[in-house]
Parts: structure tokens; C-alpha cells; sequence
């Protein structure tokens, strides 16, 4: 892909470039990480919060409105309370409790453990007595599943295991919402630094996990097509807004750059389109997406019920507009030539680098049933923590993913 200055866009291209508006996008994406909507985790009241929350905010700007409803096949993992680690003094006594998402977390395959288990944490040795100890592992053994390992310490009597995991940039342990079945104990994850300070203590841990089943919604907002030669090849622009959730205690995980940049771009978008004297020749759906954190399987759901129907979209997926990292990143799918030949223009139009390059979202549903499909994205950063607040994105990030799209969609679509 390039990124040379090339002849200027037509007008129609111009005008909507020009439109979009930055301080609009801002408030959306303050509102989608407001406390109400609780991280926007899917099956939580905060979630449903923001499913309403953004039914009404495309119905005001005149789009039609509808949600495909979809039920989760596999478990939300679900914090029923905070996980707790302290080391005890000999006499029982506290002497240190770990801080939460900053030293532990919960791993995701962990077994449900509501009330706490003393033992002391011993390493992982074929020669250890393992009974009734927390047993760390600093590294996982190559070539063996965590699960099978589980069982095979299981034999020697352990309470729970305890894994090494390196600290991201931010300071924080990520969250993960997405549930594997669970091994055979309680399991946490230390951060790598603090394993020698925890070698031969007393240890006191709980991990009240649950896996819950939801419901999830994509919400749609659809502007009709002119041209009834383009019914059943609409364009598809969308973001997920569902994120990982706050963290029981009041800890918050808004999701800023996860996705509700995202998400405010498709909104501002929206909002470009519908403000277009000429309707489009090709129907348009600007698309919420829900359940991406949890394998992306609600775009998985409505990317089946698009083929029943015999639709055969061309998809934009947006995940992460609040960082520009020196270039887009492009992942094509499916029989994308005529996407990838739109943003390729719409990047030298507007001299924004494109590169192809692993965008993991929804766009992979998509394109596993053979749609024309494209994922963008343009960074972030503290994904799945604490850190991820509306202070750290980048409003320039933001609207320079809005002009791209719109420069792209405008010759998809007029």
C-alpha cells in the first residue's frame, strides 16, 4: 500500500472530509465511557445502558434503527467480587496485601474460588511436595497445555497455581472477559517482578470467577440505498462497543481506546452521511458491534444471519482510533480488492500511510463467510486496564480514522 499524494478527491469526497467534526466525536466517546455504562461489559446493566444509549443517539440523527439480538454460546467470565493475595506472618497476621490489576489478577482459566485457601507458595518442581501449597510457575512448560498441567499437579495436592506475567506498559495486568474452560484450581496471575518476594511465604488468595451466559445486541443504523442494483451489497462500517467491564470495588475499565473511539467515529460518520444532499447509490449500515471480547461472536452470529438473507456486504471494521502510530494498519479478507483499492486512494488523497498489518476484531468474522472485509486500525493504548481512559486518546487519531473512512466510503458509495 502507499502512501504518495495523488490527485484531489472528488467534491462530494471533499465536503464529507471536511465535515467531520472532532469535538462531537470527543463527547460520544466521553459518554460511552461514562460510570453508567460500567466498562460495557456484555450481560451487565451498564452494557444494556449503552445498547440504549446508542439506539436513541442514531435514531436523533435520522438513521433507521433496528439491533440484531444474539445469546453468547460459550461464558462471560464474570468477577463476583474482588480477588484478594496477602502474605500472612507467621501468627496469621497480614503482612502485605497485593493491590489488584497492579500486582494480581485473576487468570481467566482459573477455577471458581469464593472464600480464600492459605497454603505456602512453593515453585514448580518434579521433585516438590506440592501439597497444599500454591504452586508458582514462572514459566509454562513448552509444549504442554496449562489445563493438562493442572491436572497432573492436581495428583500432588496443590490449593492453586500462580503464574508469571510481565507488567504492560501502563503499570496494569490486563483483563480478559473471554471464558476457556476452567482448569482444575484456583489459578492467578503475579506480576513477573514480585515471584522471588513470594517464594517460601505464606499466601492467602481468593478468586470469586464466575462464567456467566448473556445476551448481547448489535444496534444498526441503516440509510437507504437509491440503486436497486447495489439491495444486496450494502456497505457495512462498524465498531464494537462492548468492552471488558469496571472491576467489582469500583476499580474502572472505561474502554476508551477499546472501543469507544472506535465507536465515536462510526457516529460522527453517521452523522457526515446522513447531512449528504444526494442519497447513496449503495445502502448503508453503520453498525455497533457487541461481543467482540468474547471471541467476536456476535459478529460471528450476524455475519451467518447477512448469508441466509443472501447479502453479500462489503465491511469496514474500525478497532482502535486513539493513537496514530506513524501508519494504518490494513488486514484484508475475503475478495477485498475493491475495499483495499478505496482506502489505498482515500490514503493518498488525504497522505495518511497505510501498511498492511493484523487487525484481530470482528472483520474476521466477516470474512470467514466470504465477505469483502477490511479491518483498520490506527493504536492505542492501556487496552484492557485501568488505563484506558478518555484522557489518553488522541483526538487527531480520532479524526484522521473518521476523514480516512469517509474518504473511503464516499467512493463506495456516491
Amino acid at each position: 500500500m502507499t502512501s504518495v499524494a495523488s490527485q484531489s478527491p472528488p467534491i462530494i469526497i471533499q465536503e464529507l472530509v471536511a465535515s467531520f467534526d472532532r469535538t462531537r466525536a470527543q463527547h460520544d466517546l466521553t459518554r460511552l465511557c461514562t460510570p453508567a455504562f460500567a466498562g460495557r461489559r456484555i450481560g451487565t446493566e451498564g452494557h444494556e445502558r449503552a445498547q440504549v444509549w446508542l439506539t436513541e443517539t442514531m435514531r436523533a440523527l435520522g438513521l433507521t434503527v433496528t439491533t440484531f439480538d444474539f445469546t453468547m454460546e460459550q461464558p462471560v467470565l464474570d468477577l463476583s467480587a474482588l480477588p484478594t493475595l496477602d502474605i500472612l506472618e507467621p501468627d496469621g497476621t497480614v503482612q502485605r496485601s497485593f493491590l489488584h490489576r497492579r500486582e494480581f489478577a485473576e487468570h481467566p482459566r482459573s477455577a471458581d474460588c469464593p472464600t480464600t485457601i492459605i497454603g505456602p507458595v512453593r515453585p514448580w518442581r518434579d521433585d516438590s511436595d506440592l501439597h497444599g501449597a500454591w504452586v508458582m510457575l514462572d514459566r509454562r512448560p513448552q509444549g504442554q497445555d496449562l489445563a493438562a498441567l493442572a491436572v497432573q499437579l492436581s495428583r500432588q495436592g496443590p490449593v492453586g497455581l500462580l503464574l508469571a506475567q510481565a507488567i504492560g506498559e501502563q503499570g496494569y495486568l490486563a483483563k480478559r472477559v473471554m471464558a476457556s474452560p476452567p482448569i482444575a484450581m484456583p489459578g492467578l496471575v503475579v506480576r513477573a517482578d514480585l515471584v522471588p518476594s513470594l517464594i517460601g511465604v505464606q499466601m492467602r488468595a481468593s478468586v470469586p470467577i464466575r462464567r456467566i451466559f448473556a445476551s448481547g445486541a448489535h444496534v444498526l443504523g441503516r440509510v437507504a440505498g437509491a440503486d436497486p442494483a447495489f439491495d444486496n451489497t450494502p456497505l457495512l462500517l462498524g465498531a464494537h462497543y462492548d468492552g471488558v467491564g469496571d472491576d467489582p470495588g469500583g476499580t474502572r475499565i472505561p474502554g476508551a481506546a477499546d472501543n469507544a473511539a472506535g465507536v465515536a467515529v462510526v457516529l460522527e460518520v453517521a452523522r457526515a452521511l446522513v447531512r449528504v444532499a444526494a442519497p447513496p447509490r449503495r445502502p448503508i449500515i453503520l453498525a455497533a458491534f457487541d461481543g467482540e471480547e468474547v471471541n467476536a461472536l456476535g459478529s460471528q452470529a450476524y455475519a451467518h444471519d447477512l448469508k441466509r438473507q443472501g447479502l453479500v456486504p462489503l465491511v469496514i471494521n474500525l478497532d482502535g482510533a486513539a493513537r496514530f502510530n506513524e501508519a494504518a494498519w490494513v488486514e484484508p479478507g475475503g475478495p477485498a480488492d475493491a475495499l483495499v483499492a478505496a482506502l489505498d486512494r482515500a490514503g493518498q488523497w488525504l497522505e495518511i500511510p497505510l501498511i498492511l498489518g493484523a487487525v484481530g476484531s470482528d472483520n474476521r468474522r466477516y470474512a470467514a463467510q466470504g465477505f469483502p472485509t477490511v479491518g483498520v486500525a490506527l493504536g492505542g493504548v492501556g487496552g484492557h486496564t485501568p488505563a484506558d481512559v478518555p484522557g489518553q486518546v488522541d483526538l487527531a487519531a480520532v479524526e484522521l480514522a473518521g476523514r480516512l473512512l469517509l474518504a473511503t466510503i464516499g467512493q463506495l458509495v456516491f
